[in-house]
């Protein structure tokens, strides 16, 4: 018989890493300037320890269309599940034509907030790639006394290419000086 041999695999994963923010200080908001190009249709961010300095704030998020602009609007929907909590454990909150979306509502200090969105189509600007998300995050949840994690998802109706991010709290501030948060973002490839 023949040895083994190894072949290598093409165009290696389907995730590729375009860059990291990190956030070491407290700030009022956190702004992803140029997040997404015509390289890529659809993202993944991924981000561990979010913080907020008011226990209980919303960690909030939007899409841009220009570096300093308002938040574009959207439609959104959250669905938290704890082992403790109304419901039987589940906690919904929703908005429709929302100058903001929850990555989180009613975030603690300690620990903070970890996850990972899809994003679909921000780049785009026709009336059929409307920007929308879905995603997983997780995290203490003041208001439920317990860990929560949530299932996101929104959408706006926008045809306008919107390439910008930004992060911040209901209340208070973003971030730790203690601890870092991080935030990184991937585009997936096409084919």
């Amino acid at each position: 018989g023949s040895a083994a041999s190894w072949g290598t695999v093409a165009g290696g994963g389907a995730l590729e890493f375009i860059s990291r923010t990190t956030v070491s200080s407290v700030v009022s908001d956190i702004s992803i300037n140029n997040a997404f190009s015509s390289t890529y249709d659809n993202y993944r961010m991924v981000f561990e320890s979010l913080m907020v300095d008011t226990n209980g704030a919303d960690i909030n998020w939007g899409f841009r269309s220009t570096t300093t602009g308002t938040v574009d609007t959207m439609n959104f929907i959250v669905r938290g599940a704890t082992a403790a909590g109304v419901d039987g454990g589940t906690a919904f909150y929703y908005a429709t034509s929302s100058a903001y979306a929850y990555l989180a509502p009613y975030v603690t200090h300690d620990g903070g907030l970890q996850g990972s969105v899809d994003i679909y189509r921000p780049f785009l600007s026709t009336a059929t790639d409307w920007t929308m998300y879905a995603g997983l995050t997780i995290g203490y949840n003041t208001n439920e006394s317990a860990v929560s994690v949530n299932y996101i998802g929104a959408g706006t109706s926008n045809t306008t290419s919107l390439p910008h991010i930004k992060i911040w709290a209901s209340s208070g501030n973003i971030g730790d000086a203690s601890t870092p948060g991080y935030i990184d973002l991937y585009g997936y490839k096409k084919s």
